[in-house]
Order: structure tokens, then C-alpha cells, then sequence
């Protein structure tokens, strides 16, 4: 498994932080398929390859965990930067 991590600074308020966390997941399911379910500031990613991920919006930071299964780890890379542009449009 390819596992990415990234964990960011900002100032939006978990609101806000929840929808750009809600975008970033739309985005990683548009690439590669998957569902999305949201309890409270977390949204939980689930692929059938078996790839999953947290998405976790606070006050003060977001934090996304993603594993990435066989089926679509050749994707790890790109998805990572995608994961980086996204944060750094909305959280600069």
C-alpha cells in the first residue's frame, strides 16, 4: 500500500475546512472511483481496490490520510500532488 499523509495550517474555520476537505475527496473520486460518508468534521473514503482514506477538518488544520491499494497505487504520486495543489489554492 502506498500510504500519503498531509497535514496543513489554516485559518478557515472547520466549516470551511470541511467543504475544502469535501472537495479533495470529490476530486480523489472522480479520479479513481470510491464513496465518501461524513460523520462530523471526518470524511471516510472507501475504494474497492481496497484504498482508503480520513479526511479530518479542525479549527486550525487539515489532515488527510490515504492508503492507497495495488489496483491504484501507480496513481500515488499524482494523487499526492493533487492532494498538495488543493491545499495550497485553498489554504494559502
Amino acid at each position: 500500500m502506498k500510504n500519503i499523509r498531509v497535514k496543513r495550517e489554516h485559518n478557515l474555520g472547520q466549516t470551511e475546512c470541511l467543504k475544502l476537505a469535501e472537495q479533495i475527496t470529490d476530486k480523489l473520486i472522480a479520479r479513481i472511483g470510491g464513496t465518501k460518508s461524513i460523520e462530523g468534521n471526518v470524511i471516510h473514503y472507501k475504494h474497492i481496490s481496497g484504498s482508503k482514506g480520513m479526511l479530518t477538518s479542525n479549527d486550525d488544520n487539515l489532515q488527510v490520510d490515504v492508503q492507497l491499494g495495488l489496483l491504484v497505487r501507480s496513481f500515488g504520486s499524482s494523487i499526492e500532488k493533487e492532494i498538495h495543489e488543493s491545499c495550497d489554492e485553498y489554504l494559502s
